[in-house]
Formats: structure tokens, sequence, C-alpha cells
């Protein structure tokens, strides 16, 4: 929970107009430094990291401001420009989960989540959205809020559709940055939030869809493949499937139905005073991707399914005769 702002952006940035964004916003920050925006690197410390292949920044941790008691900001509707030299002083009032602030302000530490945009997102790690990857900043209306913006917009003018940007405030908390990019850069800023807003709610409703349809067709694939290996619908034939399977590959363990409110869960117990799993028996479990503890080892019923289709498909010889 905080105040953040949000983008959806094509994975790989061409380097010229990535080069052109770090250029443009190199140009803005003396106007950030004469509004007391003071910027450093990712973790609070150091120089903002601004090269051809990624932009990573922050506000700084020690920047002077006095140390006040403010906790999660937001701001008002129509926030005054610049940034406050005393967080108290922009204080108005309370939300529902902390303070009320009339203009950017910190609380003594203008520090607060990195904003991290790289020329080439990572893969692994990205959110996918079709052609666009997912990623937000929380800024909590710190000081550095402003360059956040400000970034944004620039890059929202070099990139044009490839990139769409929502945020948690509303034009308003924007006014600064449109007026810092507008009068640096002489852009035309043409920003229209609530039209970002609605082609980022197309865009989620076209992935949901998606996501759904992927969905269906697992749910299909799985069936097929309950089908072909003739996995049983009933419960109890099911954990009957499961024992004869276990007990075939290790004797001594002991599989059962559990009971009361555990009841359709396969309960598996080594053969131990306790039930303790000796090295055998633990060995066994563990070869078939199952995760036992001291003395007890668990199927969900949710999961029975699945297990019997992935030791079938492991070729364990389970279709049924």
């Amino acid at each position: 929970m905080g105040y953040t702002h949000y983008w959806y952006r094509v994975r790989e940035i061409q380097p010229e107009i990535f080069r052109n964004i770090v250029n443009d916003f190199k140009r803005i920050i003396p106007s950030l430094k004469q509004l007391d925006v003071k910027l450093a690197g990712w973790d609070g410390t150091g120089e903002p990291e601004l090269t051809d292949d990624l932009v990573a920044f922050n506000g700084a941790k020690n920047c002077g401001h006095p140390h006040v008691p403010l906790s999660i900001p937001w701001p008002v509707e129509h926030p005054k420009p610049g940034v406050a030299p005393n967080g108290l002083d922009a204080k108005v009032g309370v939300w529902f989960a902390g303070d009320l602030l009339c203009q950017r302000a910190c609380d003594g530490d203008c520090s607060y989540e990195t904003f991290y945009f790289p020329r080439v997102e990572d893969e692994k790690n990205s959110i996918r959205f079709g052609k666009y990857v997912f990623n937000s900043c929380k800024t909590a209306f710190r000081p550095y809020d402003l360059a956040v913006t400000a970034f944004l917009l620039i890059a929202k003018y070099h990139l044009g559709d490839d990139i769409l940007i929502s945020s948690d405030g509303n034009i308003e908390c924007w006014r600064d940055a449109i007026n810092i990019v507008r009068g640096e850069l002489g852009y035309e800023v043409n920003f229209d939030l609530d039209e970002e807003r609605r082609k980022i709610k197309k865009l989620e409703e076209i992935r949901r869809r998606e996501q759904e349809e992927q969905e269906e067709r697992e749910r299909r694939s799985f069936k097929a493949k309950l089908r072909l290996y003739g996995v049983p619908e009933d419960s109890k034939a099911q954990i009957a499937l499961i024992r004869k399977i276990i007990k075939g590959l290790c004797p001594t363990l002991h599989v059962r139905n559990d009971r009361g409110t555990a009841w359709g869960w396969v309960k598996i117990s080594g053969s131990g005073e306790w039930g303790e799993f000796n090295e055998h028996e633990r060995e066994v479990l563990e070869s078939l991707g199952l995760r036992p503890g001291w003395n007890s080892c668990g199927i969900p019923p949710e999961d029975r399914m699945f297990w019997l289709v992935k030791w079938m498909q492991l070729g364990l010889h389970l279709r049924k005769s």
C-alpha cells in the first residue's frame, strides 16, 4: 500500500530512442535540483545511474530535510507545486491508511522505492501483457516523485503508445512534471491520464481473456491425460491407486485415507515406531516428487489426480488394465 505510478512498456527499447530519453532527462535535472529534489542511486546513496542501458535512481537517503513523523503519505487532489521544506508543513489531514499531503515531502529520508527503467526488461522477471511488460514505482509522494513523473512523461513523448502510464494520483499530481518538461524541453505535452487508463484497462481485459483461454486449454489437456491413463474420478479409487503405486515401490510405507477433518488427504507414514521414515522410504518418496517430513507426508485431495498423471508419465506402468 502506498502512492504508486504504473507503466506498461515494450520489453526492448531501441538504443537511439533510449539514449534520447536519458539525455532529455539529464537536461531537466538542474530544474529538479532548484526545486529541492535530491536524487541518488538506486538505494538512496551515491549518484543516479543514467546510462545508455539503464536508468535507476531514488531520492537521497541523507537529504537534509527535518526528521518528522509521516505515515503512508498520499496527495490531496490539488497539491501545491514544488517540495515542502518540512514534512509537517505539507501534512493537512489523514486518509484511511495514513497522512494526507498538500505538497511533496519526506520524513527526513527522501528515499523510498527504486525507480528502475532498463532499456531491455528481463524476460524472466517480467509480467507480460501482449507486447508490453509491467512495472511500477511506489514513491510515497516524496520529492523524487517529481523526477519519476517527469521521466515517464519524457518516455511517453519518445515512445508514444509503446508505453502506457497509470497512477494513483490524478492529472493535477502530474502538473509540476508537465510544466517542467514543457518549459525545459519545449515539448507540447498532451498527456491524458484518463485515456492512458482506458488503454490499460483494455490491455488488461485482453490479458485476462488470454489467461482464461490458456487455463481452459490446460484443463482440457489435463482431462485428456486423465482419460488416456484411466485415472479414476472416485476419491476412494484414486487413493487406492496411489497406495498401490507407493506400496509397489516400497512395501514398508503405510498409505491410507486420512481421518476426520483431513478426510480425503492421502496420509503416508514410515515403518518406524512413531511413523518415522527410514532412509530408503524417504528416498522413494523424494524420487516421486513428494517432500516427506520426519514421520508423515501428505497429498491433499486437489493434488491426487496431478500426482497420478505425473507418475504415469514417469513410466511407472499405472495404466489400468
